[in-house]
């Protein structure tokens, strides 16, 4: 709270404000106050860059207040939280040093928030639920993102969408992710990440060989995958290998990002499945129940025809 004027741009106050968290993050009490301007104002203090999705990960909560008729974001940043936020600040600044370890490469993440963020900015509470809709650009011409909430948002507001894109534009604040946004169309923002930004995003990710870079998901989900599945009274196929494989590639990722996750193989009602195969092979071939060997590929073959016989006829079921 000491310092004073724009700190996202000036490396000295900002190198000050990290001592001043450090002395807190030392002494292991108080708190660390961060304050996020909108606008460059001297009067405030300000990091001027809070990471994309640190609030989430340390479960902290936004609190908006006015000033000058500006609107700004505070957070009360516990000092558990304090030493990360510490390190996430200076990575997005690029004051990062190169041997720090990263804490996130959610780029996508960040974009949303300051996309947020600049709705809110530029049209108040009434874009208090408002969604980003950000999406990867589908043509190399439209850059890395697209933004296309000013096309749904406009309906909201009762403009233009190319008029409520370019407010969104005036108010958005990605000089330290992307050139320029440009407006295309009838109101898309085409947002393209600058190469500097994606080397120093690439050496964050091979500085850290254990994660990448990627944070843990928190709080982390139960989710049940359910994949394979095959019908155990039929012959198994290719079909049933890319099943396999794709089920538990995503049970994999989930895990890795933190989530539990119960692997579900459905075979279905095999009960009734081989019920009817071994009364059709009584009748048509005792032998097989007997123990004689018989090729998987005729038991297949059985299968289907026991599948007819019961379509004709419900005594077999």
């Amino acid at each position: 709270e000491n310092s004073r004027g724009d700190a996202g741009g000036d490396k000295e106050l900002c190198d000050k404000a990290y001592e001043e968290i450090d002395a807190v993050i030392a002494a292991e009490t108080g708190t660390v106050f961060i304050i996020e301007g909108v606008r460059r104002d001297p009067e405030m203090a300000c990091l001027g860059f809070v990471p994309g999705g640190f609030l989430a990960r340390h479960g902290l909560r936004s609190a908006s207040c006015s000033r000058t008729g500006r609107v700004f974001k505070a957070w009360r940043v516990r000092c558990s939280a304090a030493s990360s936020l510490k390190e996430e600040t200076r990575e997005g600044m690029g004051m990062k040093d190169s041997k720090e370890q990263p804490n996130s490469v959610d780029v996508r993440e960040i974009l949303e928030e300051r996309i947020s963020d600049a709705m809110l900015r530029a049209f108040g509470d009434s874009a208090g639920d408002a969604d980003p809709m950000l999406t990867a650009a589908t043509k190399d011409e439209f850059g890395d993102y697209q933004c296309n909430a000013a096309m749904s948002f406009a309906k909201k507001m009762k403009q233009k969408p190319r008029d409520v894109a370019a407010k969104i534009v005036e108010e958005l604040q990605v000089a330290d992710l992307c050139t320029e946004p440009q407006i295309a169309g009838p109101g898309f923002i085409n947002l393209t990440l600058t190469t500097e930004f994606i080397q120093s995003k690439l050496r964050l990710m091979l500085n850290d060989n254990d994660r990448l870079g990627i944070e843990k998901r928190n709080p982390p989900q139960r989710i049940v995958v359910d994949f394979s599945s095959p019908n155990v009274a039929k012959e198994m196929h290719v079909g049933h290998l890319r099943s396999t494989i794709i089920g538990e590639s995503i049970s994999r990722l989930l895990e890795f990002l933190g989530h539990e996750v119960i692997r579900l193989n459905h075979i279905g009602d095999w009960g009734t499945q081989f019920g009817m195969l071994i009364l059709y092979l009584k009748e048509v071939a005792p032998g097989v129940i007997e123990g004689e060997e018989v090729d998987i590929g005729d038991l297949v073959s059985f299968y289907k025809k026991v599948g007819d016989e019961s379509r004709k006829s419900n005594s077999m079921r």
